[in-house]
């Protein structure tokens, strides 16, 4: 358990050390090295908004930096039924390759625990709105995103939204972010 500990602590302060300024980590994706790494940093119990926390202004560089990621995306009506539980229209997706890094910025988000806090980067209809509410508008981006009925993949996730097929490797990051 001991060295357990000391590990974990060797890693976040690799991590803390490594942090770009602008908060986010390196890496092939770097919005999934992010919140990856921001999740780390939560499941050790640093979070956002704690001036006595070592880590706090690491965690928040790398949630800020999460949402000058996301985009607003159109959802409507699909064959499988309505995916927009807030009635907005929108959803939120985050990356280049939505469907793999959408559902890890999600569980970063969560990880937070911290549900009223605001977002205060992003693009207009992120920026100013609580973790709830954006919380709310991922889960409508991938439950919008999945592939339709009638499909042999119907389901399942692709790195694109609405893709026509799926991929195990995207579709476990959808249903884990899900489930945090």
């Amino acid at each position: 358990s001991t060295d357990i500990n000391v590990a974990i602590i060797s890693g976040l302060n690799y991590l803390n050390s490594t942090q770009a300024s602008d908060g986010h980590w390196e890496g092939p994706f770097p919005v999934a090295c992010t919140a990856m790494a921001v999740l780390a940093f939560e499941n050790f119990g640093h979070l956002p908004g704690n001036p006595l926390d070592p880590y706090h202004t690491t965690v928040e560089k790398g949630l800020d930096y999460l949402f000058t990621e996301s985009y607003l995306q159109p959802i409507g009506v699909q064959p499988a039924g309505n995916p927009d539980v807030s009635g907005d229209g929108v959803g939120i997706q985050f990356g280049t390759y939505t469907g793999y890094e959408t559902p890890m910025v999600l569980m970063a988000i969560v990880g937070s625990q911290n549900q009223s806090r605001i977002a205060t980067t992003g693009p207009p209809g992120v920026v100013g709105r609580n973790y709830h509410d954006i919380v709310q508008d991922i889960v409508d981006w991938i439950a919008w995103a999945q592939t339709d009925p009638g499909n042999i993949y119907e389901g399942g996730w692709r790195y694109p939204a609405n893709y026509g097929s799926s991929d195990m490797s995207i579709t476990q990051w959808a249903v884990l972010g899900d489930r945090k």
